[in-house]
This record gives C-alpha cells, sequence and structure tokens, in this order.
C-alpha cells in the first residue's frame, strides 16, 4: 500500500474517531447519565476539544495526501505473444505454451 493512500486512511480513520469524541457527551446527555458525572460540562469541553484536535489532524493528513505523487509502478511481467499469458520479464521461454520470448524481450529492450 502505498503511503498517499494510508496517509487518507489514517485521515478518515481520524475523522471517525473525531466524530466518535464530539458526540459522546451528547449522545450521555440525551440518555439521562449527566448525573452520574459531576463535573460534566468540564467533561463536555474536554472531549470536544479533543475531537478538534483530532480533526484537524485528520484534515492535515488529508491535505498532504493529496499533494503526495502516487508512485509509478513497474510491471515485472510481459506478455507471450502466442499464448497472450503474463511471464516474468526474465524468462527466455514461455512456461505454458514453450516458445521463445526471447525476440520479444529485445523488442521491448530497443524501445528503451
Amino acid at each position: 500500500m502505498s503511503f498517499k493512500k494510508m496517509l487518507t486512511l489514517l485521515s478518515v480513520f481520524l475523522t471517525w474517531c473525531a466524530i466518535g469524541w464530539i458526540s459522546s457527551t451528547f449522545i450521555l446527555e440525551r440518555s439521562g447519565l449527566v448525573i452520574l458525572i459531576p463535573k460534566f460540562y468540564k467533561f463536555r469541553f474536554v472531549t470536544i476539544l479533543i475531537g478538534v484536535v483530532l480533526l484537524v489532524l485528520s484534515a492535515t493528513f488529508f491535505v498532504i495526501s493529496r499533494f503526495l505523487k502516487e508512485e509509478k509502478r513497474v510491471s515485472k511481467y510481459i506478455r507471450c505473444k502466442v499464448c497472450g499469458r503474463k511471464v516474468p520479464f526474465d524468462m527466455v521461454i514461455c512456461p505454458y505454451c514453450f516458445s521463445d520470448i526471447k525476440e520479444r524481450k529485445n523488442e521491448l529492450s530497443d524501445e528503451d
């Protein structure tokens, strides 16, 4: 997995966690469990603060992931011109149809 995809997934995960932190005290208030927590409003402030910090981190990671460039993948396979199957690029003979791939390799090296 590329670094760009990992940053995007991390930003989604942090957004999900931030929504949980922000909404947790509101859910507690709606369920009537406020009386069990003595300093509920201080607790709400702290959870909202943690949620906002997580949202800022998430937005930062998302913006960074948009500016990163995707790495180009180099194919390690070539197609056999007779049977059409993928064959590792260093093969001389196709293991499936036993045709000569050496000519094909020479054509690829001439293009470079």
